[in-house]
């Protein structure tokens, strides 16, 4: 797919958007929670907050590409 979620965003247009009547059922982070795969050296924790935010450390062990950061903050 190339990385690109242009596809699903004129999919979701097409299909248009239905607001649902049914009551949400929220995961509630009550304490920090990790995940790690030692075969993939990947890994992810998850920590009790007020808001949701993410943070992405990507490593590629690449000199091309080198190390990628990125916060995401959902206020």
């Amino acid at each position: 797919m190339g990385g690109s979620a242009w596809k699903f965003v004129e999919a979701i247009k097409e299909a248009g958007i239905v607001e649902q009547k049914e009551d949400r059922n929220y995961f509630v982070v009550k304490q920090k929670i990790t995940f790690s795969d030692e075969e993939t050296w990947s890994g992810f924790d998850s920590y009790p907050d007020d808001h949701f935010s993410v943070n992405v450390l990507i490593d590629y062990n690449s000199k091309i590409l080198g190390n990628q950061y990125s916060i995401l903050d959902f206020d």
